[in-house]
């Protein structure tokens, strides 16, 4: 088969060189003819052929190299990976996209870019690039593992579970991914699994505090002290506010308000603008009926965190009475947040009564021309 092929090749090549050597000469034929037929003499006319044929020849050269280095220009792909691998992933995007100008289409772009928008946390974008690549690297790491945590920041925990275990089949020990299984499986509120992500992976204290988190949510107090605790002892500076934080979480929901008012103040003087210490802070205000500090705590941390379920609810019991409509737009902002959230579920039903009883209140007050 190959023998055939190359008999073909080679006779089509050979055709197209005998046919452009027989019009070229022809053509100079003419030429001579009709040179020589306004009194220039033979040698001239030739000459003069000859040379007609050189710049022709030369014109079709130059115009297929320019073609040529238009259309297959290398870029430098290694410069890009440099950037990122450095950190400078301003610099890096740059040069990517100056790249997918000229392959717009090439997987490897796409999958890098991804992962450098997702390391500046513009998962969207990241997620856009990634999920291209994916068709074409199935079974990369680097390109299921970026995926998967665009997946659980939008909060698609079905999806990210997926990718963080095709990520554990081509890396079983791979922390990040153990790790990420496990938030994610928590907040699917499937916590024996999250517990079970979690096995294989030594005690520290950003594991511990995971643990605890789980713990916590299957009302395992004792459990989720411990792992706090082991985690408090290590007395890390980086995951301390957080540690103080969670243990204020298990002492508010064993009900030792005092204790964890104690925990929460001490997170916020190591780090006042905590999301979790000023919401937990600003539900035991509440209890106390000092609704007003509560508010301002609770609106602080959203202002840091905006996708705090928990907030927009207890805002809205807090408006209730004082801004209908605005405790009416917060409930709403909460089921729109807890419908991919089971942790928060045991809650959806009081808010579609209170919401039905404020659309009530503001219908009896609406004035009608």
């Amino acid at each position: 088969m190959s023998v055939v092929w190359l008999f073909f090749v080679m006779f089509f090549v050979v055709s197209y060189v005998v046919s452009y050597v027989i019009s070229m000469i022809s053509l100079l034929f003419l030429l001579a003819k009709a040179m020589t037929s306004i009194c220039i003499s033979h040698m001239t006319a030739s000459l003069i052929a000859v040379l007609l044929w050189f710049i022709f020849s030369g014109c079709q050269s130059i115009t297929h190299d320019r073609s040529q280095l238009h259309t297959s220009q290398p870029y430098d792909i290694q410069k890009a990976h440099d950037y990122a691998q450095r950190g400078l992933y301003r610099e890096a995007i740059e040069a990517y996209q100056e790249m997918l100008v000229q392959d717009p289409n090439r997987p490897l772009l796409h999958r890098n870019i991804g992962i450098v928008y997702v390391h500046l946390g513009l998962y969207r974008r990241g997620f856009f690039h990634l999920k291209r690549a994916h068709v074409h690297y199935p079974q990369n790491f680097q390109t299921n593992y970026y995926l998967a945590e665009a997946y659980r920041v939008k909060k698609q925990w079905g999806q990210a579970v997926k990718h963080y275990n095709v990520c554990l089949t081509l890396r079983p020990a791979e922390i990040r991914a153990m790790r990420g299984l496990a938030w994610s499986y928590y907040n699917m509120a499937n916590y024996s699994m999250a517990l079970s992500a979690l096995k294989k992976i030594s005690a520290d204290s950003q594991t511990d505090i995971i643990r605890a988190r789980i713990h916590l949510a299957a009302n395992n107090f004792n459990r989720a002290l411990e792992a706090a605790y082991r985690a408090h002892e290590r007395d890390e500076k980086v995951f301390a506010p957080f540690v103080i934080s969670l243990l204020g979480d298990i002492y508010y929901k064993t009900n030792n308000l005092q204790r964890a008012s104690e925990y929460y103040r001490e997170a916020l003087s190591l780090r006042p603008h905590l999301p979790s210490a000023l919401l937990g802070e600003g539900k035991i205000l509440y209890q106390k009926g000092e609704y007003r500090k509560a508010s301002v705590l609770i609106s602080r941390s959203l202002r840091v965190k905006t996708d705090q379920i928990e907030a927009y609810f207890y805002l809205a019991l807090i408006y209730t009475h004082q801004a209908p409509k605005k405790a009416l737009a917060l409930y709403r902002r909460f089921l729109s947040l807890a419908q991919n959230s089971r942790t928060y579920a045991y809650l959806v039903d009081d808010v579609h009564k209170n919401i039905s009883q404020l659309e009530r209140t503001l219908n009896s007050h609406h004035v009608h021309p």
